[in-house]
């Protein structure tokens, strides 16, 4: 599995010392609540990007892990006040952007790099604005 020291998994492994090696060969499932994320994500990404609004994306249809979701309104009701925030923020908008954090977390068990992907950053001239999407539809998470 690559990416063992992910920035999301950060929480675990770095209080736990064992932790990577006790979920090594735990496998990787989605969820229905994952997938629809996914496609909050994707709809957020193509927003900050294009300069839409999440309203303009109700009844889109997205096949994700083989299973068709469609976007609809109480999802943009979610995601759009993230989306206005975001978009108050002067400087440069990363979207999706993969962080490489092997200088400080090092390689892998195979000597790969580590990583993870932000959701957005804005870096302005004094302030770097950090967004991390918790649409949060019945599945509690927790966005420390």
């Amino acid at each position: 599995m690559g990416y063992r020291k992910r920035p999301s998994f950060a929480a675990t492994w770095t209080r736990c010392g064992k932790a990577l090696a006790f979920t090594l060969n735990y496998p990787n499932n989605s969820s229905p609540a994952a997938d629809e994320g996914t496609m909050c994500h994707k709809v957020r990404e193509w927003c900050l990007e294009l300069g839409f609004d999440a309203f303009d994306f109700i009844g889109q249809k997205f096949k994700i892990n083989g299973v068709t979701w469609t976007f609809d309104e109480d999802l943009a009701e979610a995601i759009q006040p993230g989306i206005d925030e975001i978009r108050e923020y002067d400087g440069r908008m990363l979207v999706e952007q993969y962080v490489d954090t092997t200088p400080w977390v090092g390689p892998d068990d195979q000597g790969r790099p580590q990583g993870g992907t932000i959701d957005c950053g804005v870096i302005g001239e004094h302030l770097y604005f950090q967004s991390d999407l918790k649409a949060g539809r019945g599945v509690a998470v927790q966005a420390v």
